[in-house]
């Protein structure tokens, strides 16, 4: 399981999930904030969270991720919706993408892509490409802490 993502012109983004020979392209805009939520989408499985959600928002249609256990792995299913803020069930959503992963790959994969932003564009200009938001510093550094606490932990058992 891979994620990239893209910082575009201000207020636009690419996200991409692939695994194996699929995968899905999906554009967000400054609508929302699908980094962050895509974040502490990670840093809430890493606490033990069950299932996380968190949408890349189109103009118009919206990628729903949902994030669920499965034995000792995740199951990363996008759901595409036509409307924006559509608020419908998942069941009425088309699935386009699905995999399974370890908790630690995700994670890591979230983790990479907010390292690869930082490295390209700074604090500064992640803010200018994204405008509504800062850097997602304090989310950054929870993930980055519990990943290594978890790496911790399981060196020392």
């Amino acid at each position: 399981m891979n994620i990239s993502y893209v910082l575009h012109n201000a207020g636009w983004a690419m996200a991409t999930f692939s695994h194996e020979n699929e995968h899905r392209e999906m554009i967000a805009s400054y609508l929302s904030d699908p980094l962050a939520e895509m974040t502490q989408a990670a840093v809430c499985l890493l606490q033990g969270s069950d299932s996380v959600k968190f949408s890349f928002d189109d103009e118009p249609g919206e990628h729903r991720c949902i994030v669920t256990r499965a034995d000792a792995d995740v199951q990363i299913r996008v759901l595409w919706f036509d409307e924006l803020w559509s608020g419908l069930p998942d069941e009425r959503g088309k699935q386009v993408f699905l995999c399974r992963c370890s908790v630690p790959r995700f994670c890591g994969e979230v983790l990479s892509c907010l390292q690869r932003i930082l490295a390209e564009h700074g604090i500064e200009g992640y803010k200018q490409r994204w405008v509504n938001s800062d850097f997602l510093s304090e989310r950054f550094e929870r993930l980055f802490a519990l990943i290594y606490e978890r790496k911790k932990q399981k060196t020392s058992a």
